[in-house]
């Protein structure tokens, strides 16, 4: 099959895709030593690890899920061209998320969890290997854009997590809601993607 050339995206330049990836490697190890200079709460009984990883895998979550976001806002045409739709906001965070995997992954290496999270491991490999592709050729960005929106799901999936590790007390009217909120999210998530496969 022939590739199609988007007329309408903007080139990106490899070398850019790897300083930003680079950027996002550094960024994060210096929210990693920011978070264990503050330290865990009293209130948190697991190790400082779990706790300095988890509040740093939700800032990844937070940062790519209002960018990926904003993305769709802003080029709402890349879901007419999944594969290869391309322009410098979309390639750059795809090589943000790209470098927060690889700085996860060899803290990882550092702490010896890489065959104690053994799952997370092969998720990293998996991520790193085809995002990592995807940032070398430049192709299947808005694909991998889509992809992303599930960091909003790991966004509130990490806040409660911290919540709980802080033994937050959850009164009733705060549950139901967070409960509404994830319900309406999920729905309007999801009727977005039933709109769009039955096109």
């Amino acid at each position: 099959m022939e590739k199609i050339e988007n007329l309408n995206s903007s080139p990106t330049n490899f070398w850019h895709g790897q300083y930003v990836m680079f950027g996002s490697i550094v960024f994060f190890q210096i929210v990693n030593i920011v978070v264990q200079k503050i330290g865990k709460p009293k209130s948190v009984r697991e190790d400082s690890w779990r706790w300095t990883n988890l509040v740093v895998s939700w800032v990844h979550a937070m940062i790519i899920s209002i960018w990926d976001i904003v993305c769709f806002i802003l080029y709402p045409e890349l879901m007419n061209d999944l594969l290869y739709y391309k322009n410098n906001f979309i390639y750059f965070m795809v090589a943000a998320t790209t470098g927060y995997f690889v700085y996860d992954f060899i803290d990882m290496i550092i702490n010896n969890k890489i065959f104690k999270l053994w799952e997370i491991t092969l998720h990293h490999i998996a991520v790193i290997s085809m995002f990592g592709l995807n940032v070398y050729e430049g192709s299947y960005l808005a694909f991998t854009c889509v992809a992303l929106l599930a960091e909003l799901n790991s966004f509130f999936l990490h806040s409660r997590k911290l919540l709980q590790m802080m033994q937050f007390q959850y009164d009733i009217d705060f549950r139901k809601t967070i409960c509404l909120f994830l319900s309406i999210l999920f729905l309007k998530l999801n009727n977005a993607k039933e709109a769009y496969s039955s096109e």
